[in-house]
Formats: structure tokens, sequence, C-alpha cells
């Protein structure tokens, strides 16, 4: 059971959740036309946190409505022409948030200091990963192949990631150790995972074709 001192609001496990499940249900809406009916068990994620006693009930619920506006806030984003074309600069616009959590971690309490730290190595990395990255390398209209690749390289990478954050950075102690391990999971999500997975793919073909 989690300790109450470290609840934390709004939840971050449920905004996660609205983000990840609600961005791929997005995603394949078309492809399966029933999807939107598997995210109402989100609410069982949910009710799981506050079960397990991670989370009250206030928590969770501000956590689905700030993960919902956050979602909404990138589908509308994603639509904007220059942001199309121009994707790297996605990271330019996350960064101004970086800046308003640190003025909140200056004045948080110390049980929503780590969380803090995570969302600040989080977005850092993930706007580094975008701006170095840049392009967008994945479309479910792909190959099964290609996106197999994607799936492989991106799942190995982000395990490979967390073990390392787990037996190597975790010795540095707070703050380092959510910061920088936030930071290398952001940076790989955000554009280093499809960037190696191209270059596979486009490894891939070429010996195929050799």
């Amino acid at each position: 059971m989690a300790d109450q001192n470290w609840y934390a609001f709004p939840s971050g496990h449920m905004q996660m959740c609205i983000v990840f499940y609600g961005y791929v249900g997005w995603l394949i809406r078309h492809k399966i036309k029933w999807i939107w009916a598997l995210l109402p068990l989100t609410g069982l994620y949910g009710w799981a946190l506050i079960d397990q006693n991670y989370h009250d009930f206030s928590d969770v619920v501000a956590g689905a409505v700030v993960g919902a506006v956050m979602l909404a806030l990138f589908l509308w984003v994603e639509t904007i022409d220059w942001v199309q074309e121009k994707w790297r600069l996605m990271g330019v616009l996350l960064l101004p948030f970086t800046v308003l959590l640190l003025f909140y971690i200056t004045g948080a309490v110390d049980q929503k200091v780590a969380h803090a730290w995570q969302a600040q190595g989080g977005l850092l990395g993930l706007s580094m990963g975008l701006l170095l990255c840049g392009g967008r390398f994945f479309s479910l209209s792909f190959p099964l192949i290609v996106k197999a690749i994607h799936a492989a390289v991106g799942l190995l990478g982000f395990c490979a990631l967390w073990v390392f954050n787990v037996r190597v950075l975790k010795g540095l102690g707070h703050p380092f150790f959510p910061l920088l391990s936030f930071f290398l999971l952001g940076a790989w999500l955000g554009g280093a995972a499809d960037y190696c997975a191209n270059k596979m793919t486009v490894l891939f073909y070429r010996r195929r074709s050799s």
C-alpha cells in the first residue's frame, strides 16, 4: 500500500493513462470502429489507484480532466499546418512548460517535488527528442514489417532504458534520478525511438534488396 503522505494532485498516473490510451484510440479509430467502447476501462485504472491507496478520488478525477485537456490540446496543435510541416517545433512549444515547473518546484511540498522533477525531466527529454530527431517517421499506413520494426525498437529501447535507470541512475538519488531517468525516457519517446527504427528499416530494405 502506498503512503498517503505521497498523494499528488492531480494524479500523474491517471493523466498518462488518459493521454496514452486516448491517443492510441484516436490513431486507430478508423481501423477499429469499436475502440472507443474500451476507453471506459480507464475508469478501472482510476479505481485501482484509489483502491491501492496511491491516490484519493479527487486526485484521480482531476488527473483524468487534465489528461483529457492535454490530449485535446495536442490533437488540435497537430492540425496546424506549420506544425505538420515543421514537427520539431513541437519541442520548442514544450520548453516554456519546463520554466513553469521550476517555479512550481521551488514552492512545492516535499511529497510533490519528486513528481515535479519527473515531469521536468520528461518534458526536457521530450523537447530534446523532438528538436534533434525532428521528423515523424511512423504512420499506420506503413507495411506490417515496418510497423513491427518500429514497435520492437521502441519497446526494447524503452525497456533497456528502464533497466539502466533502475540499476545505474537510481544510485544518484534525488533530484538527479527522477530528472535524468525521465529525461532519457522522454527523449526516446520524443523522437529517438522513431529515428533509430527508421534507420533500421532502411538497413533492412537495403539488405533485402541486395
